[in-house]
C-alpha cells in the first residue's frame, strides 16, 4: 500500500524467505535492501560492494548487461549466476507500463531453485510492481532533467526552476562548467550505470539526454582534480570519453555548450578514458562548422594542384606543404617527420613553390592555407 515504504515491504519478505533481497533501479542504484550483511555472503565483494555504495561495481554490471534477459519485459523470475557476481541470484525485471524502473533480486543457494520459492517470489514481484504502480507519482518532482530538457528546448526557466539549484546551495557567481561523456559501445551503457555517477561525484547534477551523460559542476561546491580522477577512471571502465567546457557563471550558456561539446565529440579520436579539453577540439569543430556551412569550396587551389602532381608523378608534395607548415617553416623538424634528408626537402620545397608560386612568407597565406588543409 501507500503507507507502507519499500524497506519496510522488503523487511516483511526477508522475514520468509531468509536470503538478501534487494530493489535496484533502472541506474543499479539500490532502492530497498534486506539482509546481506551478515551470513553466508557477509562476504561476497558484490554484496559488500552495495550495502557500503548503495549501487553495484561497474564490471558487474557490465557483465549483467551482457546478458538480454535484464532489460526484456518479462515477468517471470529467471536465474543469474557469473563469475563477476559470484553468487546466484533469482531475478525479476521490473516495469511501470513500457519503462523500466529496475529489478527484484534474491540471492539463492542453489539452481534450480525450489519450484515453491519461485512461485512466492513471483508474488513478492506483483507486489512490488503494485508498490510502484501506486508510488510512482512520487518520484514526479522537479529535477536536473527536467530543467535541463527545458534549457536544451531553450524554454526560459521559471522562477521555481531557479529555486531548484538554490535549494542545492548553488549561486549565481559559482564556477561552472559541463562535461559531456559519450560511450563508444553500442549499447546505451551510460544510462544503465548512472547511480555510479549520482552516488560518487560531489558538487554536481547529472542528467542523461540521448545516449550520453552530462555533469555539470560547480567548482566551489566540488574539487576539480577529485572528479577528474574519478572520471577517468569511469570512462576506462565503461568504455568511454568525454569533452570539457570552459568555465562559465550564467546557466543560459549552458545549452550552446553543451550543444558544442557534443559536437566535439564526434570530431574527437573517442579515445577511451580521455577527457578531452574545449580548446583542443577547438580548431577540428570549426573546420566540420566551416565545411557544413559554407556555401562554397573555401579551400585554397594549389591544394587541388600539388594533389593533381602527386597522383601523376607519385610524388608527396601535398603531404610535405602540410607538415612544413605544422612545423612553422622549420626544415629539420620536417624533414625528420617525413624521415627524409634534408635535401630532399629542400627539393620537394622548390618544387612547391615551382608548381604553386605560394608565397609562405605571407602570414594570411600560410593561415588559408592551414584551414584549407584543415577542412579538405
Amino acid at each position: 500500500s501507500k503507507g507502507m515504504s519499500l524497506q519496510e515491504l522488503l523487511n516483511e519478505a526477508y522475514i520468509l524467505f531468509k536470503q538478501p533481497l534487494i530493489v535496484a533501479n533502472s541506474g543499479f542504484g539500490m532502492e530497498a535492501q534486506a539482509g546481506g550483511g551478515d551470513g553466508p555472503y557477509g562476504d561476497n565483494y558484490n554484496i559488500s560492494f552495495v550495502l557500503q555504495n548503495h549501487t553495484m561495481p561497474i564490471e558487474t554490471i557490465m557483465a549483467l548487461n551482457s546478458d538480454p534477459r535484464v532489460r526484456r519485459s518479462i515477468t517471470e523470475p529467471y536465474y543469474y549466476n557469473s563469475p563477476e557476481m559470484n553468487l546466484p541470484t533469482l531475478n525479476i525485471n521490473l516495469f511501470d507500463e513500457d519503462s523500466q524502473v529496475g529489478w527484484l533480486v534474491l540471492v539463492t543457494d542453489e539452481d534450480p531453485s525450489p519450484v515453491h520459492w519461485r512461485h512466492i517470489f513471483d508474488e513478492l514481484g506483483a507486489i512490488v510492481r503494485l508498490w510502484i504502480r501506486i508510488n510512482i507519482s512520487d518520484k514526479n518532482q522537479l529535477s536536473f532533467d527536467v530543467i535541463f530538457g527545458k534549457i536544451l528546448r531553450n524554454e526560459p526557466l521559471l522562477y521555481t526552476d531557479h529555486n531548484y539549484f538554490s535549494l542545492r546551495g548553488w549561486k549565481i557567481e559559482d564556477r561552472k562548467l559541463i562535461y559531456v561523456i559519450e560511450s563508444v559501445r553500442p549499447d546505451n551503457i551510460l544510462v544503465q550505470i548512472r547511480s555510479q555517477l549520482d552516488y560518487y561525484l560531489n558538487g554536481c547534477l547529472i542528467t542523461f539526454p540521448e545516449n550520453q551523460a552530462v555533469i555539470l559542476f560547480n567548482g566551489r561546491l566540488g574539487n576539480a582534480s577529485e572528479l577528474e580522477n574519478y572520471l577517468e577512471r569511469f570512462l576506462e571502465k565503461s568504455s568511454s570519453c568525454a569533452v570539457k567546457s570552459p568555465d562559465f557563471h550564467d546557466l543560459r550558456k549552458l545549452r550552446d555548450y553543451y550543444l558544442t561539446c557534443s559536437d566535439m565529440l564526434k570530431v574527437s579520436e573517442h579515445e577511451i578514458g580521455a577527457i578531452y579539453g574545449y580548446h583542443s577540439l577547438a580548431v577540428r569543430h570549426s573546420a566540420e562548422l566551416v565545411k557544413k556551412h559554407a556555401a562554397s569550396d573555401l579551400t585554397h587551389p594549389v591544394l587541388k594542384a600539388l594533389k593533381d602532381y602527386d597522383e601523376k608523378n607519385n610524388t608527396e608534395l601535398y603531404e610535405t606543404l602540410r607538415l612544413y607548415l605544422i612545423c612553422e617553416r622549420n626544415k629539420v623538424l620536417t624533414a625528420g617527420r617525413m624521415f627524409i634528408h634534408r635535401n630532399s626537402l629542400n627539393y620537394r620545397l622548390k618544387r612547391i613553390s615551382e608548381i604553386t608560386g605560394l608565397d609562405l612568407d605571407d602570414e594570411y597565406t600560410r593561415m588559408f592555407l592551414m584551414l584549407s588543409y584543415a577542412i579538405s
